[in-house]
């Protein structure tokens, strides 16, 4: 009947929305996983440039000590 037809139709469509929202929401997760992970690559960066920094200071010195002698 149309009547029947017509209320499987609107099952599947809330069906349909409920999925949509459930992408919506994962997707929201990953994107704020997403934030957390650039942050933390941008810190190890930050970190190795301060240890990249720190060793070629001590190269330096260790080359003047070594003219030196």
């Amino acid at each position: 009947s149309l009547k029947e037809s017509m209320r499987v139709h609107e099952e599947l469509l809330n069906l349909a929305f409920a999925e949509e929202e459930s992408v919506i929401q994962r997707i929201k997760v990953l994107e704020d996983e997403l934030k957390i992970l650039h942050k933390k690559r941008e810190d190890f960066c930050l970190s190795k440039k301060d240890e990249i920094s720190l060793l070629l200071a001590k190269r330096r010195s260790l080359a003047r000590l070594e003219a030196r002698t």
